[in-house]
Parts: C-alpha cells; sequence; structure tokens
C-alpha cells in the first residue's frame, strides 16, 4: 500500500482505538511506526489532526472531519480488494 494510504490506515486505526498501545494491537504495526506516520499524515495535509496529551489522544476538528472520510474510504477499498482477489482466483482456477 502507498505510503499514504498506509499513514491513513494508521490514523484511522488510533482514531478508531484512541490510542497508540490499543492501536499498535489492532493493526500489528508498531507504535513508533503509527506515530511516524501519523506526522507524515499530518505534514503532508498541513494540519493538526489528533492532540497528544502525556496521556491522552484528542482528535482536532480536522481529525473528526477527516475520519469522517476516510474510514469508509478505507472498508470500501479493502472490500473492492476483496472482491478484486477473489475474481482472479476465479479465473486463474478457470471459473467465469
Amino acid at each position: 500500500m502507498p505510503d499514504d494510504l498506509k499513514s491513513v490506515e494508521a490514523f484511522v486505526h488510533i482514531m478508531k482505538s484512541g490510542s497508540l498501545t490499543r492501536a499498535e494491537q489492532a493493526s500489528g504495526m508498531s507504535k513508533a511506526s503509527l506515530s511516524r506516520h501519523l506526522s507524515q499524515l499530518e505534514a503532508s495535509l498541513g494540519a493538526e489532526l489528533i492532540q497528544r496529551g502525556s496521556r491522552h489522544l484528542r482528535p482536532t476538528e480536522a481529525g473528526r472531519a477527516f475520519f469522517a472520510r476516510c474510514e469508509p474510504m478505507l472498508g470500501d477499498l479493502a472490500q473492492r480488494l476483496d472482491d478484486a482477489r477473489t475474481e482472479v482466483h476465479d479465473l486463474s482456477a478457470g471459473r467465469t
């Protein structure tokens, strides 16, 4: 997955989990990687998406808006990838 999609995926995991520790467990990505992807995404957007405190993560207004757009997009992408894999498998197995 391209880096920008990886960054969006990391952001969505963080938002859904509410913490880097839980996002790490849910995604299989390290906390350092999640944090790096989040920072890269924020830099590319030019906006802070999540306010980081010593014991909390709080989404900003921009973060909530971006999440509302990205979460369904990732779900749709995952479904489309599954459909494409199934089609390729069926074609390679001689089924149409």
